[in-house]
């Protein structure tokens, strides 16, 4: 059986509604190449929201050098300005230093050494797996009642 794979960078994930009021799934690399044309994300949960939108401002300080600050390269003044000059951009991030750093990094759920947001110690660290419904309130987990919802750890919904 061939190993897992799920690179999130390129595979459609995060839903994103579009100025047009179009609304479509797209991966983290293409969120940041549409940048200027998406409204909002279309998440339903607000702390996936949250989430999204933290790693996407990370990103995007990455992507446009805003994150130079930090390490003494770039002034406040010439920050301020830098930020100015990119919200002024109609064009969006530029597309090469997009590209640049999701070539950089792994992005892949399933790798076996860094899979994304994840430790890969808690596979063998953890004897006692759950399902996702422990993660959102709400949802019944384990031999609970469904009082709230249909959701079962059986049958995982997002």
């Amino acid at each position: 059986m061939p190993a897992s794979h799920y690179a999130t960078d390129q595979e459609p994930c995060i839903p994103v509604l579009f100025l047009n009021g179009h609304q479509e799934y797209l991966g983290w690399r293409d969120v940041l190449l549409h940048a200027h044309l998406i409204k909002d994300l279309a998440l339903p949960l607000p702390p996936a929201a949250s989430a999204a939108l933290r790693l996407l401002v990370a990103m995007a300080a990455r992507v446009s050098g805003l994150d130079a600050q930090a390490d003494g390269r770039m002034t406040a003044r010439q920050w301020a300005q830098r930020r100015r000059d990119l919200l002024k951009n109609p064009q969006g991030f530029d597309s090469g230093a997009v590209h640049d750093y999701f070539d950089r990094y792994i992005w892949d759920l399933f790798h076996p050494e860094r899979p994304f947001l994840q430790d890969p110690r808690l596979a063998t660290q953890c004897t006692k797996r759950a399902g996702v419904n422990k993660l959102v309130f709400g949802r019944p987990e384990g031999n609970n009642l469904a009082w709230l919802s249909p959701h079962t750890d059986t049958d995982p919904q997002p």
